[in-house]
């Protein structure tokens, strides 16, 4: 599950750094309201003040907090049970996009580092409007859990998602049957185990498509449209859109260089899909084969990366940064996991990258036997497959690459995905046809130049 943490106020008390800090600040100036949210509100002060007090405390406060009393045991156990842990806060200056807002970001780093806290990301709302803000940031990155503290954040986002309220002074008199109140990390840790036993109740399980097949094409229909609707609220757009940013960023800049070197033809470009939530799959020769196949697109993509990679620093960075899945395929579960992913990342309108041989064909047979993972996540997730074939002609600047695509294949629930397997080998192998056609015309023209020059 997606599980996102407030920062002030949960992650870290507040309240009684204000009260201490502010007395010292306003000298004899009497608390105003010891139960306020913030400093304007404890101390009755002005927009002012309150900007001076901050700008003389906010170092001391970050490089002092100390988290909640078993907080931070909390998250890194949330995460080693393979849940993704967010803090979404609305902590001043930190959203905006300048040096204060940098500084204010690196601050909020290294109190997490000194208190051993380790998460999957931090999203940043504004402090003006922080309840719309967390209301549109817990739509878009799919939250199943928000804890928060301040009233109106809970009140605007109660309906949802599943809302902690985590107490303070400033909340002790919140009450509303569609949120839970805890008072320490126990009682959290106790609420959000019972929110996630509820939400694997509703769990469909990945059946294995031969016994699917045995299903009517009622019961199929059914199946399937529990099964993608489960998938979609499984996804995590924080981390898909993370690596998605990353490909744009590294992807983008090899992408230039590679067309530049390699110069590939395309046939029917124009078939080439313009948007996400689509499967390209393809026949696999080479490790630039990603390269070759997004030669006519700069639409970021998700990929299968062999779990071997994880043991190089260098080679697991960067396909971590990209956006990959790794996959053991000697590892069942490795395996079903892997094809979770995709499922998940389809589902979110991205673009996959699928090799149905498995590994790379360093045969003599035009194509390996084809894996079904590429057909039943079609049929999952209801995206269409555009099927592609290329060469391996990686020589320097000798303009032999080249890349066939074809018209998508769509595969409906009630489909038999062995003959939709094979359907889509055949037309693999058509387009390879086309390929071996260019690289034929290629050599024959080469030749008519060379005998017409001499």
């Amino acid at each position: 599950m997606n599980i996102a943490f407030d920062a002030d106020g949960v992650i870290f008390p507040i309240e009684d750094f204000q009260i201490k800090e502010g007395q010292k600040f306003f000298k004899n100036r009497p608390i105003y309201d010891i139960n306020g949210y913030g400093i304007k509100e404890v101390f009755n002060c002005t927009n002012k003040e309150e900007v001076n007090f901050w700008s003389k405390n906010t170092f001391k406060y970050n490089r002092n907090v100390i988290a909640a009393e078993g907080i931070s045991e909390l998250i890194n156990k949330l995460r080693k049970q393979g849940h993704k842990v967010y803090i979404l806060t609305s902590r001043a200056k930190a959203n905006e996009n300048n040096v204060v807002g940098h500084i204010m970001r690196k601050e909020l780093e290294k109190a997490l580092e000194r208190n051993s806290i380790k998460v999957d990301g931090i999203i940043y709302t504004s402090t003006k409007q922080s309840d719309i803000d967390k209301y549109n940031a817990i739509k878009k990155y799919n939250i199943h859990i928000m804890i928060d503290d301040k009233k109106e954040n809970v009140e605007k986002i109660k309906d949802i998602t599943n809302t902690i309220c985590f107490e303070t002074r400033n909340n002790k008199d919140y009450m509303d049957d569609k949120v839970t109140k805890v008072s320490n990390a126990k009682e959290l840790e106790e609420t959000i185990n019972f929110i996630i036993n509820e939400h694997n109740k509703s769990k469909v399980e990945l059946l294995n498509y031969k016994i699917i097949n045995k299903m009517s094409k009622e019961e199929k229909i059914k199946y399937f449209k529990s099964l993608k609707q489960w998938y979609y609220n499984q996804r995590d757009p924080f981390s898909l859109e993370k690596g998605e940013n990353g490909c744009r960023k590294i992807i983008g800049k090899m992408q230039k260089v590679f067309n530049l070197v390699y110069k590939p033809h395309v046939i029917h470009k124009e078939k080439f899909p313009k948007t996400g939530s689509v499967i390209l799959a393809a026949n696999h020769l080479h490790s630039f084969d990603p390269l070759l196949l997004m030669t006519n697109s700069d639409m970021p993509f998700h990929l299968l990366a062999k779990h071997e990679l994880l043991d190089d620093k260098l080679w697991s960075k960067l396909f971590s940064t990209i956006g990959s899945f790794f996959v053991d395929n000697n590892d069942p579960e490795s395996r079903r996991e892997a094809k979770e992913d995709m499922i998940k990342a389809l589902l979110n309108d991205s673009l996959i990258m699928m090799y149905p041989e498995g590994t790379r064909n360093k045969t003599d047979k035009r194509l390996l036997d084809f894996h079904m993972g590429t057909v039943i996540i079609s049929q999952i997730t209801e995206s269409p497959i555009y099927p592609c074939a290329i060469n391996s002609d990686y020589r320097l600047f000798k303009n032999n690459l080249c890349m066939s695509v074809g018209d998508p294949i769509y595969i409906s629930p009630e489909d038999d995905l062995l003959k939709k397997n094979e359907e889509l080998k055949e037309e693999i192998s058509s387009l390879l046809d086309e390929v071996k056609e260019y690289e034929t015309n290629k050599r024959l023209k080469l030749t008519y130049f060379k005998k017409n020059k001499d």
